[in-house]
């Protein structure tokens, strides 16, 4: 419930409710990679890279070998 109520406000670009469905998430599971690959892309999405960028920065740490999240690091 809580990741599609996440990714819904995500490809709504309705930043505030996905930051908030993400908050939810990541209090019960703070590497969720799949939440702060998602977390990046909307930051990409709006603008603010150095956000992306901490957010990728998170989930790298915990799946290094993961070539999604090289990839929109590389953006």
């Amino acid at each position: 419930e809580m990741y599609r109520k996440f990714n819904q406000a995500r490809v709504a670009h309705q930043a505030a409710q996905a930051q908030e469905a993400a908050g939810d998430i990541l209090t019960r599971s703070p590497n969720d990679t799949t939440v702060l690959n998602g977390l990046a892309v909307m930051n990409i999405e709006m603008g603010k890279l150095d956000t992306a960028k901490f957010y990728l920065s998170r989930a790298l740490v915990k799946s290094p070998n993961e070539s999604a999240l090289h990839n929109n690091a590389g953006v």
